[in-house]
């Protein structure tokens, strides 16, 4: 979801209106949602005198002006306000300062229609009117918001596969790639549902997965491992207990799991000349035995092909030439909306390009992934 205020300067620029359209389209594509707050102008707003600062009002002269504070001003030295700029026509006083303020009024339903004609064109934005001095729309403001959050909490990580009271082990290898002293972000947004589901919780580190299965007095009902430890955990499991990971709950969560088993199965068809793009939605520095940078490419090359090439983006950085490559493998996009993943899923099929996620490839290349649930 994107939360815009737009600025009413930009209404009177053409320039500065053409960009803003062009930005919230974009930006409003790449968004489940966005709403954009216009917020009313209640008071006079004024500024010093100069060049360009008179503007003809509807009588179609400047007004009285001081001679000190302005000087002597000729008719095509005033705007003109006569017609729409921007489709927004404005209506102009000669200020009451002595600085020669002048006192702008901008038709609310004029300013609203010009942002939702011009800027908001084709764009799937709500609009909010509100009004910041006189606290007018606040309500309405809070009650979008907190609909967009009830809508964002129908779609569930991991609580759509177990139910109230059930054990959930959670396998964290806590080597270099782990940031110091906290938990990353999957694991947290797990564990929270869980919780909140009322599910039992309990976790631990790759070397201690046998042991803490041996403690507890049941088998659990789901395992949760990260994707780099599938293999060791798929063969170490009890029987009973159904197995996933978290790259791979984010892909049903953040992106389409269909599509991406799809791209996964795509990896069977890779030969010496196919190119790789993977894709880090984090902007961390390199670390060693890192899951995206080294590990897949080292899984990659020792199942399929050493001469595959692999080429590696992260941030924000999407290649415009998706052409240039015969498989997409992302992240578990974390940090990204589910409406960037999707977008980037739809610019992939759009030139007939397969792309899949670092789980569910790992579960593929370890030959698990009919074995494992999302």
């Amino acid at each position: 979801m994107s939360l815009f205020v737009i600025p009413t300067t930009i209404i009177d620029n053409k320039d500065e209106l053409n960009k803003a359209a062009e930005w919230y389209k974009l930006i409003s594509e790449r968004t489940a949602r966005t709403i954009v707050v216009i917020n009313e102008f209640s008071e006079n707003s004024g500024g010093d005198c100069g060049s360009g600062d008179c503007y003809k009002n509807n009588s179609g002269d400047c007004g009285e002006k001081s001679d000190s504070d302005c000087g002597e001003k000729s008719d095509s030295d005033c705007g003109d306000n006569s017609g729409s700029n921007g489709g927004v026509k404005k209506e102009f006083e000669n200020g009451k300062s002595s600085k020669c303020d002048i006192s702008i009024d901008i038709k609310t339903e004029n300013y609203i229609k010009a942002v939702s004609e011009t800027i908001l064109k084709g764009t799937k934005a709500e609009i909010v009117i509100v009004n910041a001095q006189k606290g007018e729309g606040k309500e309405e403001l809070l009650r979008v918001l907190g609909h967009i959050k009830e809508r964002t909490e129908e779609h569930k990580i991991v609580t759509h596969l177990v139910k109230p009271g059930d054990v959930v082990l959670l396998v964290m290898p806590q080597d270099i790639q782990a940031p110091a002293g906290r938990l990353i972000l999957p694991q947290v947004q797990t564990i929270r549902e869980l919780l909140d589901d009322k599910c039992i919780v309990v976790s631990c580190t790759t070397e201690n997965f046998k042991r803490t299965l041996t403690a507890l007095v049941t088998p659990p009902s789901l395992i949760v491992t990260d994707s780099q430890a599938f293999k060791e955990v798929y063969e170490n499991k009890p029987t009973e207990s159904r197995l996933t990971s978290f790259s791979v709950l984010f892909a049903q969560w953040k992106g389409d799991i269909n599509t991406f088993i799809q791209g996964a199965q795509a990896l069977s068809t890779l030969n010496d000349s196919s190119r790789i793009l993977i894709a880090e939605a984090c902007s961390h520095a390199p670390l060693a035995e890192d899951i995206g940078r080294e590990k897949i490419p080292a899984l990659i090359h020792k199942t399929i092909s050493k001469n595959i090439k692999i080429e590696i983006v992260s941030g924000y950085d999407w290649p415009e030439n998706l052409e240039a490559y015969d498989l997409i493998i992302h992240c578990g996009a974390c940090m990204l909306s589910r409406q960037q993943v999707i977008n980037r899923i739809k610019e992939a099929e759009k030139i007939n390009k397969k792309i899949t996620n670092y789980g569910v490839c790992i579960a593929y290349l370890n030959n698990i992934l009919d074995k494992i649930i999302w």
